[in-house]
């Protein structure tokens, strides 16, 4: 039956004892019966009943998202999941893979867009025989919308639509760390023979007066005064007046986030974890209430991106949501694993892994995330999409 996969996982996951935790966090555990076994999921289970996740869906979209019917035999959607979201809709990316026999391999990509009254095909590319996204037009996550048209977070310059699939004819080599700002302004790290910064000017992509004085960057955030660029090392610089400005953020860790409010308002993330925000003159050292945890590592990740808006920054590791409200952060989600160790060996059971998330306001902010399988499971993971409120979240 279609979708009863993942009902029944998510079903497993969420309709558990979902405990606040003094800080408005919400948990999301495994079924119990009552006896210690799971609860057997309905196909089409009621929504939580328990208040740790509010009622199902978004807007007047009822029906929580589950992976569309297959294209062919052995297909399922797995692997990337991503979702971008602007005022008019939810945009769901999923990578479509044949599992009959050894490794998943691609098979294709479809985009579903929903605009609060439901699930409806946005873009479609799927091989109906042996094949893979070579060729047949895929992205690499979604990076924004310009003219109507998602446009690829790295890789080829490409967009995707109803329309199909197009790469910018202007643009050679890869880029990666795309940011819209609007229809009329958007950036990109560009790699042709080196690194440097292009920009949409709302009719064609160009190159910045300035090159990059480092190659090793992957990541931008801008709005209509501003550019920030960060990468390995600590690289952290800034467009002003033409000109690169090299910023000593006080780490020599790799940078895998960035966010801003303001050109005096940015935030920075490191691979180990480390936060500093940036108030147009200095940066400032912020403490993580959440470091990974060495001792459990299927309990704590490390950061893994950052966005926000009107002042409210959210930040997510692999399996925890949490919110910065100008003071302080507080935990508003965390899916972990359970550990076992067999030798030498760790093992992570159930919990939920982020793969993204995005959102427009501190009230709709959506995460996509996928069960968290052992190394050696290569099933593909169920995936799940949830949507805060700004007070629970919901299985949407």
């Amino acid at each position: 039956m279609r979708g009863f996969a993942v009902r029944e996982a998510l079903a497993m996951l969420a309709l558990a004892s979902l405990a606040g935790c003094g800080s408005g966090e919400r948990l999301l555990g495994a079924a119990d019966g009552g006896d210690g076994s799971s609860s057997e999921a309905e196909a089409s289970p009621p929504p939580p009943e328990d208040g740790g996740l509010g009622e199902t869906g978004w807007r007047d979209s009822t029906e929580p998202w589950v992976p569309p019917e297959p294209a062919r035999e052995n297909e399922r959607g797995c692997d990337a999941f991503d979702v971008w979201s602007n005022d008019a809709a939810v945009y769901v990316l999923l990578d479509w893979y044949d599992t009959d026999g050894g490794p998943p391999f691609d098979v294709g990509q479809q985009v579903l867009a929903n605009d609060g009254s439901g699930w409806r095909d946005f873009y479609d590319v799927r091989s109906t025989s042996a094949g893979s996204c070579d060729g047949l037009g895929c992205i690499a996550g979604i990076a924004g919308m310009i003219d109507g048209r998602l446009v690829s977070g790295r890789g080829a310059l490409a967009y995707v639509g109803p329309a199909g699939y197009a790469v910018e004819g202007g643009v050679s080599g890869t880029v990666e760390g795309v940011f819209v700002v609007n229809d009329s302004l958007a950036y990109a790290i560009w790699h042709s023979g080196g690194a440097r910064v292009i920009r949409w000017d709302g009719s064609t992509w160009g190159p910045v007066t300035a090159v990059l004085p480092y190659e090793s960057v992957g990541y931008i955030w801008a709005d209509a005064d501003h550019v920030f660029v960060v990468g390995q090392d600590g690289n952290v610089l800034s467009l002003e007046g033409g000109t690169w400005r090299i910023h000593d953020a006080g780490t020599l860790n790799s940078v895998i986030a960035v966010w801003g409010f303001s050109g005096d308002d940015v935030w920075i993330a490191t691979h180990a974890s480390e936060l500093r925000h940036f108030d147009g003159t200095s940066w400032t050292p912020i403490e993580w209430p959440f470091p990974p945890d060495p001792s459990d590592r299927c309990r704590e990740y490390g950061i893994h991106g950052l966005w926000g808006a009107d002042g409210v920054l959210f930040v997510w590791t692999d399996n925890r949501v949490a919110e910065w409200d100008g003071s302080a952060f507080r935990s508003l989600g965390h899916w972990p694993a359970t550990t076992e160790v067999v030798g030498d060996v760790t093992y992570c059971h159930g919990g939920l892994w982020i793969s993204d998330a995005w959102g427009n306001s501190p009230t709709e902010f959506f995460v996509a995330a996928h069960e968290n399988l052992d190394e050696a499971d290569r099933r593909c993971p169920d995936s799940y999409l949830l949507y805060w409120d700004g007070t629970v979240f919901h299985w949407f």
